[in-house]
């Protein structure tokens, strides 16, 4: 999307804060070293997607969140620490690391994600003239995209949008779009033109996360309704 079509959107400025290419890194082998240096109210989930982020994966702390046969990357789970200032946010590395100091500091990120107060959830429109059904989204920033991981947060949304199960597209770092699951056809069909023409648009400047749509019920992710199509355009850019 071009920036003025982004300001019509509301989805804010082009370039998301504190981008992970900027992010500095750390080395933390077990769970005595991590209270020692690390504040662990900091520590928090960031979606990271193999193919279109430019950090080395070496020793990073991190989990698959979504894969698949032909998708255009997979999108892991790493943890990174926020202090609230670019130049001290950095990521965990994890050389070394024994399974129970990884599974405390993954614990600890999504407990911290839950109870971080995001950018709010708000209906979103993409012209000017009223949509027949509703598509929520927030802010670009850091941990937007995020909150699909966030139980709290989606719980939210299907408050908000009045329903048990919900579509998902987090199509690229810093956004996410929600709509009822269920929509008529003709309604769905609009909510992926979204999805799809924010992934393939290459004037974008926000990393490609998944071109994937996933089905959220109770808060959780459940299943995933996979983008064929879309993968293989994707390869073809």
């Amino acid at each position: 999307m071009s920036s003025f079509i982004r300001k019509i959107l509301g989805l804010g400025p082009v370039e998301p804060m504190n981008v992970p290419k900027r992010y500095k890194s750390t080395v933390i082998q077990n769970r005595e070293e991590l209270k020692g240096n690390i504040n662990e109210s900091s520590i928090f989930p960031l979606l990271i997607s193999e193919r279109t982020n430019e950090i080395d994966f070496d020793d990073d702390l991190m989990t698959i969140f979504h894969e698949r046969e032909g998708v255009f990357g997979r999108i892991l789970i790493t943890s990174v620490v926020d202090s609230g200032e670019e130049k001290d946010v950095f990521y965990i590395k994890s050389a070394k690391m024994d399974q129970p100091t990884f599974d405390y500091i993954s614990d600890i990120a999504l407990k911290n994600l839950d109870n971080r107060q995001l950018q709010p959830w708000k209906f979103w429109n993409p012209s000017d003239s009223k949509l027949e059904f509703q598509i929520l989204s927030a802010d670009v920033s850091v941990f937007t995209s995020e909150r699909i991981l966030s139980k709290t947060h989606m719980l939210e949304a299907h408050k908000i949008l009045e329903s048990k199960s919900l579509v998902v597209s987090i199509p690229r770092r810093g956004l996410i779009f929600v709509c009822k699951k269920g929509l008529q056809p003709q309604f769905f069909n609009e909510f992926v033109a979204v999805h799809a023409a924010t992934l393939m648009d290459n004037k974008v400047d926000m990393d490609i996360l998944c071109e994937d749509l996933f089905i959220v019920e109770n808060g959780e992710v459940t299943a995933t309704l996979p983008a064929h199509n879309l993968s293989e355009a994707l390869f073809e850019m």
